[in-house]
């Protein structure tokens, strides 16, 4: 399973459509269709049951739906916690001392 293939799944069952997936994925309907048929391939289950113009999901894709955006949830957050580490990569460190140190037990002899 592709990490895409989940992405246009749940993006088919979140717009109720083929062609809205497809067009907010930029890529064509017959794409988007012969991904998530591999990707049922690739399961080994049937995710959707197509009817004339209009689908619905079987109890496996709406367990894979459910799970899988909870999963693309996830990716997101991971994605964006790297991005944020990535630019602040400023290391710090704190030296502290008592007061009642003169100040050489801190010194480095040369």
């Amino acid at each position: 399973m592709l990490l895409k293939q989940l992405e246009y799944f749940v993006a088919v069952v979140d717009y109720n459509s083929f062609t809205q997936a497809a067009y907010e994925s930029y890529i064509s309907q017959s794409a988007i269709s012969q991904q998530i048929k591999a990707l049922e391939k690739n399961l080994g289950t049937t995710l959707i049951v197509r009817e004339n113009r209009s689908f619905h999901l079987t109890p496996a894709g709406e367990y894979f739906y459910q799970e899988g955006k909870r999963l693309l949830d996830q990716i997101h957050i991971l994605e964006r916690e790297m991005q944020r580490i990535g630019v602040d990569n400023r290391v710090y460190l704190r030296v502290g001392y008592l007061n009642r140190y003169s100040g050489t037990e801190l010194m480095i002899p040369l």
